[in-house]
């Protein structure tokens, strides 16, 4: 049992590194693009820039939420496992369907959340590189305009 919870701390922390790692790769990216341009006139070429800073915006989003479901599965999982051992007010001096009845309610709770987080994991890496081609778009369109 030890080894199984060493693997799953290690297996979190590095989620969260993951998260950490766009979502300040999403923030350098916007405050780089905003400085690169500022100053500069309005013009269309622009466009595919300020598409990529709307898309590192939505990963920075979607890596918040993803943070957010990650922290709550860990809280329900916690929750869980002082249930079971009885230290939790919800397993103190209950019958065993009492406690199976809680267990159950907090599995269906950890279910609701696998999906969100993962979905918000997915688009938090795809919106990162979307604004990075819409970046790499943006700059080739402006030298293609100011030829």
């Amino acid at each position: 049992m030890a080894q199984s919870e060493d693997i799953y701390k290690t297996l979190t922390a590095a989620q969260e590194r993951f998260a950490y790692f766009f979502l300040t790769a999403d923030a350098a990216s916007i405050a780089y693009t905003l400085r690169a341009v500022d100053g500069q006139h309005l013009a269309w070429w622009m466009l595919g820039i300020a598409l990529a800073v709307v898309a590192w915006g939505a990963s920075f989003f979607q890596g918040s939420h993803y943070l957010l479901h990650r922290t709550v599965i860990l809280l329900l999982n916690w929750q869980r496992q002082r249930i079971i051992e009885g230290v939790d007010s919800r397993s103190a001096g209950k019958s065993e369907a009492e406690i199976q009845s809680a267990l159950e309610s907090l599995d269906k709770m950890h279910q609701a959340r696998v999906q969100p987080s993962r979905s918000a994991g997915e688009l938090l890496f795809a919106l990162f590189y979307t604004g990075a081609v819409l970046y790499v778009a943006g700059l080739v369109w402006r030298v293609i305009v100011t030829r």
